[in-house]
């Protein structure tokens, strides 16, 4: 039991930094938490891949320049993608009707998929953290479902106080935290770029 524990907070402290993909999912979270909600499964589903293949050794792969470069220009671009769809639908109404709604989460499951899957910075997170997981000997899976229900609960409580807390927020308050949203991203990308070629020479 106290692998698990371990496990749920190692989940936490996975999933609670301010990175991407929680900059996203606060940004949809202030108009439709169904969509914050798919966001975020997304990258959990990629993290889960990740960190299956670290434990197989599979992922040792990223560390070539030339695929960690790859990896770290699509990401960039992916974030870049991303915040200029935040930035242009900023002033588009708080309720979405629900029509479209099925299609979006859709969308947005793929796309925080592919947010994780082109950040080689969190390939090589994984890779870390696999090696923390296997030294817990026979506790394995436990640490595992204890890591995941970790990174589930804070990917599905996050959103919801963000989406529960909006209507406290005026409309100018709303379209400020996405354009905000949106800067955040462009730096990211920025920075994935700057840590990949230039900080590493």
């Amino acid at each position: 039991m106290n692998e698990f524990l371990q496990g749920i907070i190692l989940g936490w402290g996975v999933a609670v930094p301010v990175g991407p993909i929680d900059v996203l999912v606060m940004s949809y979270a202030l108009k439709n938490y169904g969509k914050a909600l798919s966001l975020g499964v997304g990258a959990m589903f990629a993290d889960l891949g990740f960190l299956t293949l670290s434990i197989l050794g599979v992922s040792q792969v990223v560390h070539k320049p030339f695929v960690f470069n790859t990896l770290a220009v699509s990401g960039s671009l992916f974030l870049l993608y991303m915040a200029y769809n935040i930035f242009k639908n900023a002033r588009r109404d708080i309720y979405i009707q629900n029509t479209e709604n099925s299609e979006n989460k859709k969308r947005l499951f793929i796309k925080g998929f592919l947010l994780n899957l082109m950040n080689p910075f969190v390939i090589i997170f994984w890779i870390s953290v696999s090696s923390t997981t296997a030294k817990m000997g026979n506790h394995l899976i436990l640490s595992l479902i204890g890591l995941f229900l970790g990174i589930i609960s804070w990917m599905a409580l996050f959103p919801l106080v963000i989406y529960k807390s909006r209507t406290l927020l005026k409309k100018s308050t709303i379209i400020a935290l996405s354009y905000i949203s949106s800067l955040i991203l462009v730096f990211f990308a920025i920075m994935l770029i700057y840590k990949s070629f230039f900080q590493a020479a």
